[in-house]
């Protein structure tokens, strides 16, 4: 293989990374990039955006039911990915979309829907019921959650309990040793020729205050997108020499309200609430940020019209709170000061893995970012909702999920992506801040070959000088 490099040191925000690493949940982009290194998908998304075979060998559509073809050699078979797939499509914990919305009849139970995933020889196939939800199974089977893992890697052949417990035996570029997620070793017949075969990659702890001086002092060779780049660390790294590897302005940095803050606020506190830690932001702003009234963009589908945003700025802001609220960090000092001055609004320390839990258990509000698609997805929505970042007062997540399935062409569905867009604006059940790239930098040794159009750093897309 052309393209070799003995180590990688790799930054990686590690106090996000929540265990087990399983593709079904991914709550933190810390997570996902442990996923992306040590499972593969049966069909990927490629630096265009388009969908191509990655573990499988061939796909394609005979009638209703998708065939997926492996090859002789791979390091998974039909039977992996029959396995996979079936523990994620009955899975609640799935956060990107339940395939047997899309597969099943109406009301046809989940078991008996299971024998539409079937094995003949080394070959996969899946059978859908209803024609107009086609074009959906492709993009789920691309999504995180339908990553493949070797059936032999879990504990038992029980779907409903199964757990990874042998990470040495992946589908992806990667596996890790005695479950030390701090050196990852390649698998190499699955690395491809255009692939940069890593002998080891080492993975450092760091985070958006730590990064800078693991930069000055030739610590780490690469940061990956799950560390957030500020202005103030442009200066030093253009310095030190190093590339910045950008995407489209996919990342979209808010303000989380939890259902019980939505329940004890009023949408005017809450956009005094957004007001004023987007006021205080903009004295340390994301690198190449730009401030946004809304969370789907104007390159994707579902995004606010011109009268909509209208709407939402003419919509006043409190002057007060009514009830207590309170806004989590992890930099107390900083917001301490910065809303001190505002009765009944206080500042707590978060839990850095506030998205994993049930919003029921998490604070009344606090700062994350998400990625955004080009095309708005059942998989997005999915995700959204049962994520919690996106929610209705009276419907639950399932409903509004089947609402959207419920529309059988492309274009009633953005529509009603865009109604669901502009409820959770309007009613400031999130606060959007600012969009941004995902960067991965890459020290003057190396340069990176990133998709535009996601947020992964792929350590085999980064080459060497």
């Amino acid at each position: 293989m052309k393209n070799r490099i003995d180590l990688i040191r790799i930054a990686v925000l590690m106090s996000d990374v929540t265990l087990p690493i399983d593709p079904i949940k991914n709550s933190t982009i810390s997570n996902a990039f442990f996923v992306n290194h040590l499972y593969a998908n049966l069909i990927s998304v490629n630096e265009k955006n388009e969908f191509e075979a990655d573990l499988a060998k061939n796909f394609y559509w005979q009638d209703k039911t998708l065939t997926i073809e492996f090859h002789e050699n791979s390091s998974v078979n039909a039977i992996d990915a029959e396995f996979s797939i079936k523990r994620s499509f009955i899975n609640d914990a799935n956060d990107h979309g339940d395939l047997w919305k899309i597969l099943c009849e109406k009301n046809e139970s989940q078991i008996d829907c299971l024998k539409r995933i079937s094995v003949s020889k080394n070959t996969l196939k899946i059978e859908v019921a209803n024609k107009n939800n086609l074009q959906m199974i492709i993009p789920i089977l691309a999504s995180i959650n339908y990553k493949i893992i070797p059936k032999l890697a879990f504990d038992t052949e029980d779907l409903s309990t199964a757990k990874i417990i042998n990470y040495t035996l992946t589908s992806g570029k990667f596996f890790i040793k005695n479950d030390n997620l701090y050196e990852l070793f390649p698998n190499e017949r699955n690395f491809n020729e255009t692939d940069t075969l890593i002998s080891k990659l080492q993975i450092v702890d760091a985070d958006s205050l730590t990064v800078q001086d693991l930069i000055s002092k030739n610590l780490i060779d690469v940061v990956s997108t799950t560390i957030t780049l500020f202005e103030r660390h442009l200066k030093p790294l253009t310095e030190h020499g190093w590339i910045l590897d950008k995407t489209h302005d996919i990342k979209i940095t808010l303000l989380l309200f939890s259902k019980a803050a939505i329940s004890k606020t009023q949408a005017s506190e809450r956009m005094l609430v957004g007001s004023l830690i987007k006021d205080e932001m903009k004295n340390s702003r994301a690198l190449f940020s730009t401030f946004s009234p809304q969370f789907f963009q104007n390159f994707g589908q579902g995004y606010l019209s011109n009268d909509q945003i209208q709407q939402i700025k003419q919509s006043p802001a409190a002057n007060s709170l009514s009830n207590k609220l309170v806004f989590s960090t992890t930099k107390l000092e900083r917001w301490g000061n910065a809303l001190k001055n505002i009765p009944n609004l206080d500042v707590a320390m978060l839990n850095t893995k506030s998205l994993a839990l049930a919003d029921s258990e998490r604070s009344d509000s606090f700062i994350m970012a998400n990625d955004v698609s080009f095309e708005t997805s059942y998989s997005q929505i999915s995700y959204l909702y049962k994520s919690g970042i996106f929610k209705s007062i009276d419907k639950t997540a399932d409903q509004i999920i089947n609402e959207y399935l419920s529309y059988e062409n492309n274009e009633d569905k953005i529509k009603y992506i865009n109604k669901l867009h502009f409820e959770v604006i309007s009613n400031c059940y999130i606060f959007p801040i600012w969009s941004s790239p995902y960067i991965t930098a890459v020290s003057s040794k190396f340069t990176s070959h990133m998709s535009k159009y996601n947020s992964r750093t792929l350590a085999w897309k980064i080459k060497k000088n």
